[in-house]
């Protein structure tokens, strides 16, 4: 977990059997609750791209919340 002036970082992971998501969510840092936006991830997008897209909605007030691909597509 970390946090910046503008938001703050969870990093986290839930097990089903054998199988493992890792998940990330990014929130304002306000303090208040905010609309979630679950941003899924597209084929041609690495993490990069999905920082940038989650980073921008955070900065204007949204949690955003979106799971790492389990493998390749």
């Amino acid at each position: 977990a970390g946090s910046t002036a503008q938001f703050s970082y969870v990093r986290g992971a839930v097990r089903a059997g054998a199988e493992r998501a890792t998940f990330h969510l990014l929130q304002p840092a306000t303090g208040k609750p905010a609309p979630l936006v679950l941003c899924l991830p597209i084929l041609a997008g690495g993490s990069g791209l999905m920082w940038h897209v989650a980073a921008n909605l955070a900065q204007r007030g949204f949690a955003v919340m979106w799971a790492d691909r389990a493998g390749r597509a």
